[in-house]
């Protein structure tokens, strides 16, 4: 069974589709050293 929640450390731009702008872009971002990413709770 997959999950309907993703954290952001599982997205990258190539989950566009599935979670959105937003939602890549956070995922992007958190890969970024010294870039702060809120939780997503």
């Amino acid at each position: 069974m997959s999950s309907y929640v993703l954290g952001f450390q599982e997205i990258d731009k190539t989950k566009l589709m599935v979670v959105g702008g937003k939602g890549a872009s956070l995922g992007e971002l958190l890969r970024i050293e010294g870039v702060s990413v809120p939780d997503g709770l």
